[in-house]
């Protein structure tokens, strides 16, 4: 795409409520086919490992608030949540722009 849409309203969110943000605290590990024609099952199958703790420790953050661009199956929100619990977070929230 050119642009992470989802990290520009993140910011923007952030800014709003003076809140810190970081597009830092995990990466994806790997390039993800378009899941436009995938079922749920399939969609959770082809995200399953995808993401990776990055540069920001999330264990020092005992609250965050995922942001994505749209919401279809869930499963790419599920599967950074299961990331970032497993590196440590106590609770996360998701915020979609759109379903």
């Amino acid at each position: 795409r050119g642009f992470n849409q989802s990290s520009l309203f993140g910011k923007r969110l952030a800014s709003c409520f003076s809140l810190s943000f970081s597009d830092k605290i995990f990466v994806r590990s790997r390039s993800v086919p378009s899941q436009t024609k995938l079922t749920q099952k399939e969609r959770e199958e082809n995200v399953k490992g995808i993401f990776k703790v990055g540069a920001t420790a999330p264990g020092s953050l005992p609250n965050v608030l995922l942001v994505d661009d749209v919401w279809t199956t869930g499963a790419t929100m599920k599967e950074a949540t299961i990331t970032l619990k497993s590196a440590g977070v106590k609770r996360v929230w998701g915020l979609t722009v759109a379903r």
